[in-house]
């Protein structure tokens, strides 16, 4: 068994979202508006889906290769992007998955913020 097992929800001690609850707390405690951000960003997501041309804005907006067919590939990849991030947020450099910052949470959510600004 990995050390990085879940092992104590095998028997329910611990809430099945536990680990999704530490992402998200990595995000709520690097920028709360970078939490805010990224938890309006489902909501968000699936309107712009759901538009007329949506899925192409999508597709344009993340430059993405090849073209969305579905929101839910988009929302996967993003909720991956969040959970790696968060997953890797150590003090140090990393080079293991790609090369990453110190605290990358907190470097995503300054470009997050600064993006923001801009839009104000």
């Amino acid at each position: 068994m990995a050390s990085s097992a879940p092992i104590l929800q095998f028997d329910d001690i611990t809430p099945w979202s536990s680990f999704y609850d530490a992402v998200s707390l990595d995000f709520k405690e690097a920028s709360l508006n970078c939490y805010k951000v990224i938890k309006g960003s489902w909501t968000e997501l699936e309107a712009m889906s759901a538009k007329k041309g949506g899925l192409a804005k999508i597709s344009k907006i993340f430059r993405t290769s090849k073209y969305i067919t579905s929101v839910y590939s988009a929302r996967d990849w993003l909720w991956s992007a969040f959970v790696y991030t968060a997953m890797v947020n150590y003090p140090t450099k990393a080079n293991f998955m790609m090369p990453l910052p110190a605290y990358p949470v907190e470097e995503m959510c300054k470009i997050m913020n600064y993006l923001l600004l801009l839009n104000e």
